[in-house]
Order: structure tokens, then sequence, then C-alpha cells
């Protein structure tokens, strides 16, 4: 109930009007000037609810005239029911002779408050009323609005401050709490810098400062620091809020978390960099590997012809050590493309950390521990063996050379279940099983600035040693599995990788096994080279003359299949290049499909991003040789596809 509204009273302790003698016409005269000067409409009542007075508003609110609506029932002017309401409540209040508050819909879409005041009539009885009605819609409004306003500041999911002018903070809502760790009571009376720490957020702040207390809006991306001493990135607005006449009251601000954005777009552009850089590698591989073939081949037939106390032995031996470091720096290029072929298998990530651990327990100094720490959880993935090899001995040797005296190395493997909420930093997963693979190091740690850059390819810190590729072949071989890589370092405290590879459900359906390079086979038969490159044609047809094959060579498709034409069975296997001028090998072997059904095709390239072991299938093609290629990968791939027709003509 409001606070009483008392009615002016006489000297008696009544209304003027209902004074005796000669003040009765004087006392209604005041009353009717009162109820005009009023601003609410206002009529007054007795006890049956007969209008004795009221003002030209209550007369309008009605809808008709002072003059017509006195000596009318009030309540006859509405329905029966809303009569009835009102006309109780006015008993109420002279049966009490208390005041009566209540909101009133008189006409529709308005509402009114409705005070209702009783006065006595001298000797101890009310029973005449005044009733006052104040437009609240508009009131209303505005309330219904301001609580809406509210909840939606206090709900939504930007966090939101609210300062006085001097930027001491007066409100903020839950999403700040979330974001900042402080609760609502405890900011209430802070000044904003508060939430700005170290030099960069001063400046910062300072910059914010010099912009809105000019009465500009400050727009930009901001660092803060959480309650726990955390550091988030936020997009932030900061404007004034304007009085009458453009006076600044205070300033409102809104945050919005950007970190987990600025992370995805980091990742973005690393995988944006990624693809840049595979591009490049796919045009430049296929021209090298056929430089790198013929030398290969000419340093292994030198070898063979030479024995091992010839002085040019040991030439020929070196030739051949470097161009095999000359190819696996390509093949690591390649991987950057994230197109090499490699049959997936299933297979356990910590029988395979076992294995990569007896390959470089040799190579480790000793005063490096090395721990190796599995839970014993599902860990089947379905990759390649020998990519995810790469990986692990990618990460263990830059963490041996992060400890150059000594340390701890530890490889851990485990399982995680990835939410939506992507926990453990992985925002870019999509939700589901992984095996998690940690590896860390004790060593040197990084900085902020190196850590950035970890990932680009042929940035390296290892001055004179390294190629700089380690750490994105690990990265692309990741991603390409549909995982990810995360790091974490601190100069001086160590480092660890996360690397995160989805699950398999299947169990593996056989070990993996290692596997050895088999010596040249010596064959025979008579073998087509097609190759655009005059050296790879020189160099394959000595090395197929030295194990025993008679050799022919074209440098287009067009002329070898011009002398198929002439002569189908002139010769028993077609070794194509894939990538020539003119007709590419692969339009060739299906030529060569109807012209010689029979005759078996071994196709091979330095670089090729659309051939994949089941498109080399269904071309008809008996195998697949990657440039460069040794002797012995030569001699196996030649005799495993003529082994798979009838025996080559004499």
């Amino acid at each position: 109930m409001c606070a009483k509204v008392s009615p002016p009273k006489t000297a008696q302790g009544q209304w003027p009007c209902l004074g005796p003698g000669s003040q009765r016409q004087e006392a209604c005269q005041m009353v009717q000037q009162l109820l005009a000067a009023t601003s609410d409409a206002a009529v007054l009542l007795d006890e049956r609810g007969t209008v004795l007075m009221s003002n030209e508003r209550l007369a309008h609110m009605v809808g008709t005239s002072r003059s017509k609506l006195k000596g009318r029932n009030f309540f006859s002017l509405m329905n029966k029911d809303a009569g009835r309401f009102r006309k109780a409540i006015l008993h109420q209040s002279l049966r009490l002779g208390e005041p009566v508050e209540y909101d009133d819909i008189c006409r529709p879409g308005r509402v009114y408050n409705a005070r209702i005041i009783p006065f006595s009539d001298g000797g101890g009885a009310f029973r005449q009323a005044v009733v006052f009605f104040t437009d609240i819609t508009q009131r209303q409004k505005a309330e219904k609005e301001r609580i809406r306003l509210a909840t939606a500041i206090e709900q939504a999911a930007e966090a939101m401050i609210i300062m006085d002018s001097d930027l001491t903070i007066e409100y903020v809502n839950q999403a700040f709490e979330a974001m900042t760790g402080y609760p609502a009571h405890h900011m209430r009376g802070q000044k904003v810098d508060v939430l700005y720490e170290g030099t960069r957020q001063k400046r910062q702040l300072r910059a914010i400062l010099r912009t809105v207390q000019q009465g500009e809006t400050w727009t930009g991306l901001c660092w803060n620091t959480a309650r726990d001493g955390r550091t988030f990135q936020t997009e932030k607005m900061i404007s004034p809020i304007r009085g009458q006449r453009g006076v600044v009251l205070g300033y409102v601000s809104v945050w919005r978390d950007m970190t987990q954005i600025s992370e995805l777009e980091r990742q973005l552009r690393e995988s944006q960099k990624m693809e840049a850089i595979g591009t490049l590698a796919g045009g430049i591989a296929h021209d090298f590997n056929n430089i790198l073939s013929p030398i290969i081949l000419h340093a292994e037939l030198g070898l063979e012809a030479l024995p091992d106390s010839h002085p040019a032995h040991h030439a020929f031996t070196q030739i051949l050590s470097a161009s095999r470091r000359a190819a696996g720096l390509v093949e690591q290029i390649l991987n950057l493309s994230r197109r090499k072929m490699g049959k997936a298998i299933p297979f356990s990530l910590t029988s395979l950390a076992k294995e990569c651990f007896k390959l470089l327990r040799p190579l480790i100094p000793s005063s490096i521990e090395v721990v190796l720490d599995h839970s014993g959880e599902r860990d089947i993935v379905l990759a390649d063996p020998a990519q995810v090899h790469q990986v692990i001995v990618n990460l263990c040797t830059n963490a041996v050379q992060a400890m150059p005296s000594g340390g701890t190395l530890r490889v851990e493997v485990s399982a995680v279940t990835v939410s939506q909420d992507a926990p453990n930093g992985f925002h870019a997963l999509t939700p589901g099983g992984y095996a998690l693979l940690r590896v860390r190091d004790t060593g040197e740690g990084m900085t902020p600035t190196v850590l950035e850059r970890i990932y680009e390819p042929f940035y390296t810190t290892k001055k004179a040693k390294g190629s700089g590729l380690g750490l994105t072949v690990v990265h692309n071989i990741i991603a390409e599995l549909g995982g990810m890589v995360r790091a974490e370092s601190t100069p001086g405290r160590g480092t660890v990788f996360h690397v995160a590879i989805p699950l398999h459900d299947d169990q593996p359906d056989r070990d993996i096994i290692a596997v050895t390079t088999a010596k040249p086979q010596p064959g025979r038969g008579r073998v087509l080279v097609v190759d655009d490159e005059k050296s790879v044609r020189d160099s394959a047809r000595a090395a197929l003359t030295r194990l025993g094959y008679h050799v022919t060579t074209s440098r287009s498709a067009a002329e070898a299949i011009a002398r198929l034409e002439q002569r189908p069975d002139a010769v028993d296997l077609a070794l194509i290049d894939v990538t020539m001028p003119g007709m590419s090998g692969i339009e060739m072997t299906r030529r060569l499909r109807v012209l010689c059904p029979d005759l078996p095709i071994v196709l091979c390239s330095g670089y090729n991003d659309t051939l994949t072991p089941g498109k080399v299938r269904r071309l008809g093609a008996k195998g697949f040789l990657g440039k460069p290629f040794s002797l012995s990968d030569l001699s196996n791939a030649v005799a495993e596809a003529l082994g798979k027709r009838r025996a080559p003509r004499r």
C-alpha cells in the first residue's frame, strides 16, 4: 500500500464542503478549484457512487462533460461487473476510513493508478471520498522495457560493464563474472584499471581513456587479466552515456572474448600457409626427382661395377649417400602437400612408439633419460605407420636437441574424449575419441615468438643444422589424419607437444613389420621406357640392361604408341612416366588397354597429386614406381609386373 494522502482539513477536522453555515458554498468552490488544479483525473463521490464534483480530465477520461457527469452514478458508466468491483473497493475504503490504491483500466489500452481517499462528515462516519486517477501507461511500458533491457544485459553472452563519470564500476553482468572470475559484488566501487595489468595492458588503457574522455567511442582488440592471472583477448567497445545537453553521465563497455577465435584464426592462417607451401612443393618435386633418379641409378651401377678397392668406389658411395639425403629432403617437402600415397592400417600407437624407441635409443646421449608411459587404454589409430613413425621420430629428435646438457625425454600415450567444449585447447577438433601422444622434454624451451613460428617451413633455430621441415611435416601429417598438434613451452622449463589422432574402433589386423630393401632381381624380357627426360631414359636403360632386360626407349607417348601400332607384340612391359607434354602417361595407359590389352604397365612419377593406388588399379596398370627410384626398386617393380602375366617372349 502506498503512503496515505491526507486531504486538507478545517480546524474542526472535516472537509470544508461539509461544514455548517455560510462557509459551505465557499468551501465547495475551493474543493472544485483543487480538483481543477490537480494534474490527475479526479472525482468526488458519495457512498452510493454519485458524482458530486469532478474535473475536466475525469470527464474526458469517461468520455462525457462535467455538467452531464454531475449527479450521475459513476459506476453506471461501466459494465456491470467492472462497476460492481470498483464500488466494492469504494465501500471498503469508506468502511475502514483508510486510503486504498490499485491499478485500473478505465479505458482500453490505458492503465491508471487509482487512489481512493475517504473523509469523515465530522461525526466519525466516512460518507464521501475523492478518487484520483493517474495515467501510468507510459510508466508501465518504460518499466517493462527497463526490466527487459536489464534481463537482456544480465543474460547476454558478452560481458558488460557500466561505469560512472569517474570510471568507477557500478554494474557488471554474469558474462563478465564468467569471463574474468571477478564476482559482481567485488567489482562494484572499483576503478576499471584493476582489470589491466602489465606494461602492454596499461598502455592500451591509456589509449582507451584518451579516446573516451574526448567523448568518443573506442573499439578494438585488447588484452586483460582475469582473477586467476590468466590473460585473455577481447574485442571491446567503450562508449559514453550522455544525459541532457550531451553531458557525459558515465560509460558502458561491452567485451567479447576473442581468445578462442584468435586461436582458430591462427590455425586457419597456418593451414593456408601449409597449402601454399604444398602447392609450391608439388610444382618443383617432379623436376627435382627427375634429376635425382639418374644420379642414384648411375651411382648404384658404378658401385656394382667397381671393386671396393677401386679409388672411385668411395666417390660413388658419397654420390649415392648425398643423393639419398636429397631424396629424403624432397620427400619431406612433398609431405607438405599432404597428398603422399600410403596405406592406412589400424595399429597400436603404443606399439609404434616402442618400435621408435628401439631405433632412437642408441642415438640418444646417455645423459638423457628416456621414459615411455602409456595408460593401457584404447590406442588404435588408422593411419600410415611410416608417417606416424616419422612424426614420433621428428618430435623426439627435436626434444633431444633441446637438451644438450641432458634431461628427461618422456613420451606418453593415452586416450582423450573431445566434447563440444573442445578441452585441452584442441578447439579445431570435431567431437569424438582421440589417441593423445605427448612428447615432453626438460630442455631449453621456446619463447612465445619462436613458438608462434615453429610450423613454418624452413624456419629453424638450429643455425648450421636442421632443414626447418620437421615440425612442418608433423603438422601436415597429423592434419591429414584429422587430428591436431599443439605445443606448450616456457623458456628454461622445457616443451611439450600434444598430438591428437582420431581413434579407430577395429583392432589391428596385422603387426607393424619393418620393411627391408630387397636386392636387385635379375630378369629377362623386353621393356619399353617412355619418358620425356633423356637422363631418366638413359639411366633406366642402363639399369635394366644391367639386370638382363632388352630395353627400348621413347621420348613421348605419341612416339611409343606409333611403334606399338606397327608391332603390338614387340615389348613385354611398358614403364611409363605419368607427366609428359602432349599426351600424359595416364592417357597413354588408357589407349594401350585397347591396343595391347595384355601388356603389363608400370607407371612412374616424381610427383602426382591425383594418382592414388586405387586409380592405378582402375587404369589397368600393374604397379606404380615413385621417383627417384633405386636399382632394387626398379628391378622389383618390373619383376612383379612381369610375374603377373605369362613368361616373356624369347
